[in-house]
């Protein structure tokens, strides 16, 4: 077993069962390192999904408040990534996305968050229509993060794209 998997199963065996003790950060920084660990060693005799829904019903029973705009980002970003279904988490980022706004979201969050929703086949035109008029006022894009926004909004006819900067 190559050491990036020996690595993925310690994480996924010791963290899943103790996401409650975790700060937010270190949930955040976890489920980002499982998913690059997971894209780098694919293998399902490590399931990176068990933990990441653990770190999404963690968040949602936290409340995303008390979450930074990056954590949420990467842990969405995460649950996207490997593909682990969590619609609750979702739902709840959504809700406060629209509640909110999207201040403190950096470039690269904001592109990672538009992609994840699109991917994980959650989110409104409520919450998309959010999404792309703070994309739209994002003067910091980078050109993969352009391209990442330009897709999302290719997955959604019906929502004007925005005018990116």
């Amino acid at each position: 077993m190559s050491g990036i998997l020996v690595l993925k199963k310690s994480i996924v065996e010791r963290v899943t069962p103790e996401t409650d003790q975790l700060t937010t950060k270190n949930l955040a920084m976890v489920s980002w390192a499982v998913a690059h660990l997971h894209k780098v060693r694919p293998d399902l005799s490590v399931s990176v999904g068990e933990l990441l829904e653990a770190v999404g019903a963690n968040a949602c029973k936290r409340g995303m408040r008390v979450f930074f705009a990056g954590e949420l980002a990467s842990i969405a970003w995460a649950l996207s990534k490997c593909q682990a279904k969590h619609e609750g988490f979702f739902i709840k980022f959504s809700e406060h996305l629209i509640a909110k706004g999207t201040s403190g979201f950096s470039s690269q969050d904001l592109a990672n968050v538009l992609c994840a929703f699109v991917n994980a086949d959650c989110g409104d035109d409520e919450l998309f229509n959010v999404l792309a008029t703070a994309a739209g006022k994002n003067q910091h894009f980078n050109r993969l993060e352009k391209t990442m926004v330009n897709w999302a909004f290719t997955q959604l006819p019906h929502i004007a794209a925005p005018k990116l900067q």
